[in-house]
């Protein structure tokens, strides 16, 4: 007879509540990616079509105005998502 590993047991350290924790951080993980890309898509269209407008204004003050705001817009959600990402990734290596 020779000796065969068994790769599917849980040690002595783990247990399947903590399996469990795992996979429900992992899945919450998933997510916030999921969302983080969503953001950053959606503030690269923000950022597209502020650019247009910006070319498109001919000197119009009020359309270079909104132009201004859909960028900043864009960044501001770009630079929250970010720090929002960080700290989810913060807290689940602290977890």
């Amino acid at each position: 007879m020779v000796p065969t590993m068994i790769l599917a047991q849980i040690t002595g350290e783990e247990t399947v509540e903590d399996l469990s924790k795992k996979e429900i951080i992992g899945l919450i993980m998933d997510v916030g990616d999921l969302i983080y890309v969503g953001v950053l898509l959606i503030a690269v269209i923000f950022i597209l079509w502020a650019g247009y407008d910006y070319i498109t204004a001919a000197g119009d003050d009020t359309k270079i105005k909104s132009a201004r705001s859909k960028i900043t817009g864009a960044l501001t959600g770009i630079i929250i998502a970010a720090l929002a990402k960080g700290l989810v990734s913060l807290i689940s290596g602290l977890l």
